[in-house]
């Protein structure tokens, strides 16, 4: 069994890791664009779909570290990679995610909760689970 110092080495964001990952998502997406052009079907459509909003949302999730500031050791480098590589192509900045973000860590579980705000403004669509309801209504 690892030591829990081994263990917090093996969970430490690296820049290099991020970059790696950031670039991976981003040529899966490009990947997933192409065949579903070159395959040329509905149901190819359908599934670049689905797989590009899972990249996207892999490439959000780095964007969050960064606005941590866990990206990189230095502000600027953090910065300038987590506003390129996820936030301007997710069609977010990153000082806009920070301000909503951090109010969510300011207020975490309050009526001022931005996140919880906007759970409830649109609970019917996105809460979880899912009724079946919901299903036959997007497929009608």
């Amino acid at each position: 069994m690892k030591s829990l110092n081994e263990l917090e080495k093996l969970e430490k964001l690296t820049f290099s890791i991020c970059l790696f990952f950031a670039i991976l998502n981003w040529a899966l997406i490009v990947l997933a664009m192409h065949l579903a052009l070159n395959f040329n079907h509905l149901a190819g459509y359908f599934l670049a779909i689905f797989f590009i909003g899972t990249r996207q949302h892999a490439i959000a999730g780095l964007g969050h570290e960064g606005a941590h500031g866990l990206v990189a050791s230095k502000k600027k480098i953090n910065d300038l990679f987590t506003g390129l590589f996820t936030f301007w192509a997710l069609v977010m900045t990153l000082s806009g995610y920070k301000k909503f973000h951090f109010q969510h860590h300011r207020h975490l579980g309050s009526e001022k909760d931005p996140e919880l705000q906007h759970k409830a403004w649109s609970q019917s669509e996105w809460s979880l689970p899912v009724k079946k309801t919901f299903w036959m209504r997007q497929l009608l």
